[in-house]
């Protein structure tokens, strides 16, 4: 089933409001690391992240369409499903924060900026291409020339 796509009037009345999340509307999410260090750029930090993504949409928070974890930040397009995005957002940082602390022996070290960048997909957008572009980061970034050499992405739709 396609995901809702934010009402064109709503939107623009409740961005006015400050930021609004709705169940079953899908979204991109983009987070950076503290500082912009690259602190993603191993398997292991690449894929604790992936596994926040996963552990969220198993709880029944979201359902993760497509993403790409760069070295230092990460694109998620997603549905929401239940709750904020503030709260969806706070625990993928936290739970990934101590994850990634723990694994370079380290604790409270600062993973993530505490904002992030989120953008609700209208009506007029075409999700697919959405994926595509997100998945497409790391081309466009000069880490890879082609998608297959980089490991770090995925689409509902393959």
């Amino acid at each position: 089933m396609p995901a809702k796509t934010m009402p064109e009037r709503a939107h623009a009345v409740n961005l006015r409001k400050g930021r609004v999340a709705i169940a079953d509307c899908a979204y991109v999410i983009t987070a950076v690391c503290h500082q912009r260090l690259a602190l993603l750029s191993g398997l292991y930090e690449a894929r604790c992240v992936v596994n926040g993504f996963r552990s969220c949409d198993d709880m029944g928070l979201s359902q993760t369409l497509a993403f790409v974890v760069m070295p230092d930040h990460f694109h998620w397009l997603l549905i929401l499903k239940e709750g904020g995005l503030d709260s969806l957002l706070r625990r993928l940082k936290s739970t990934t924060a101590i994850e990634l602390n723990k694994m370079n022996q380290q604790t409270g070290r600062q993973i993530w900026q505490k904002a992030y960048y989120d953008h609700a997909i209208r009506a007029d957008e075409d999700v697919k291409a959405v994926a595509r572009y997100i998945v497409a980061n790391p081309i466009r970034a000069g880490l890879v020339k082609n998608l297959s050499n980089f490991s770090f992405w995925d689409v509902c739709w393959l």
